[in-house]
């Protein structure tokens, strides 16, 4: 229930301003730690979980505005609380999800906003993950 409410408050942000605010993203990993923390108590795996998440924003750092900081910040979040593999999974929704959208607008050829918001398709993958597995 964490990561649905958590997903969602950032699909709003990241929908309504293309920016998800720092405060948040910190948030869901400290609260995703604690989640962590009570089922599994504390060990290395606790920063292992946050690996899949620091990757992605190291990504995002290297290639500035291909992908968003928060993006991984979000993956870092679902793997604090739930796992790394969880927080693998996540990306892995978030991308099929987006990849129709994405060769919808370059068919298209929307010259507008050439981004897209990764947040809500990380949020429909996490649903469809929760519905079928």
């Amino acid at each position: 229930m964490f990561l649905v409410v958590f997903l969602g408050a950032c699909t709003y942000w990241d929908c309504r301003y293309r920016k998800i605010p720092i405060l948040l993203l910190t948030a869901g990993i400290a609260l995703g730690t604690g989640i962590w923390m009570t089922r599994e108590g504390f060990g290395w795996e606790v920063l292992l979980n946050v690996i899949p998440g620091i990757l992605l924003s190291l990504t995002a750092w290297l290639l500035p505005g291909q992908i968003g900081m928060g993006d991984g910040w979000m993956i870092a979040a679902a793997g604090a609380a739930y796992g790394w593999k969880e927080g693998i999974l996540l990306l892995e929704g978030g991308l099929l999800f987006m990849f129709p959208a994405a060769f919808f607008f370059v068919m298209i050829k929307r010259k507008k906003d050439r981004t897209l918001p990764f947040a809500p398709f990380m949020l429909g993958g996490y649903l469809c993950q929760m519905l079928f597995f």
